[in-house]
């Protein structure tokens, strides 16, 4: 892997492009998400549990978000 090449004395195993959950996520669900998953930035894994979310609050985020969409 060139990361290990240009680092040595480093064991570098994965490098991203930079895209993390809270950045790709809109400002509307990341509300919702913190309401129900507090610590879900420094724990995206918890997003996992999105289906204890009520069906109504999810609408209500996706509707929000398309209405500034358009």
């Amino acid at each position: 892997m060139i990361s290990n090449e240009l680092f040595p004395g480093y064991k570098i195993r994965l490098v991203t492009n930079g895209i993390s959950s809270y950045t790709w996520i809109s400002p509307y669900f990341r509300t919702l998400y913190d309401r129900y998953f507090p610590d879900w930035v420094n724990e995206p894994e918890l997003l996992v549990r999105v289906g204890v979310i009520p069906e109504t609050d999810v609408w209500k985020a996706s509707g929000v978000q398309k209405s500034f969409d358009r």
